[in-house]
């Protein structure tokens, strides 16, 4: 395996060690995601799919149950955004692994840029999600009195996962916002130690 190459001038260099980081050239990477290799893509799709299978179940059972007189396609969301929600990251992952068994640099590249593309992607899911439960209502897209398979109302089950989706956001945002200046904190107090 090659070296990990730490990139920057001497000064940084040591900044880095000091806060443990290091940045990995692209040959190395592509290395490591070949290392990890069919077992880590396979993990990922397991894990996805025992764990949260039962995400696009209900959405699934709760589309079902979305009237046609829904003022918006309510029942399209809740399909795309819950299938939206296990396959793309392991999809992404394939994708990285493909692209470094076959040392394509630029598509393997392109690979790991989508991981980032992916999580605005949720971002845009979030905002259509919100956009079309704000402009439909209950009488026109759920009817409790008819005799469902399984009575999930859409529109509830839309409303909570829109709300705990926007809650991990900002909690991600947060420590996004955080981490420098932890990452500051953590490098002064080191150099102040030694």
């Amino acid at each position: 395996m090659a070296t990990p190459q730490v990139v920057g001038n001497e000064a940084d260099t040591t900044n880095l060690q000091a806060l443990e980081l290091r940045r990995l050239n692209t040959d190395t990477r592509m290395e490591l995601q070949s290392m990890s290799g069919l077992r880590g893509v396979a993990l990922q799709w397991c894990l996805s799919g025992v764990m949260c299978f039962w995400i696009p179940m209900i959405f699934f059972m709760a589309a079902a149950n979305t009237l046609t007189s829904c003022e918006k396609e309510l029942d399209t969301f809740m399909k795309v955004y819950s299938l939206s929600l296990i396959i793309v990251t392991p999809t992404i992952s394939c994708m990285a692994l493909i692209f470094a068994s076959i040392q394509s640099k630029i598509c393997f590249k392109v690979a790991e840029r989508l991981q980032v593309v992916t999580g605005f992607a949720h971002l845009g899911l979030e905002f259509w999600g919100w956009v079309i439960w704000a402009n439909t209502t209950d009488q026109l897209c759920y009817d409790p009195t008819t005799d469902h398979t399984h009575a999930i109302n859409p529109r509830t089950l839309t409303f909570v996962f829109l709300v705990v989706q926007a809650c991990l956001l900002g909690c991600i945002f947060l420590a996004l916002c955080c981490a420098p200046g932890a990452a500051l904190v953590a490098g002064a107090a080191r150099r102040a130690e030694g």
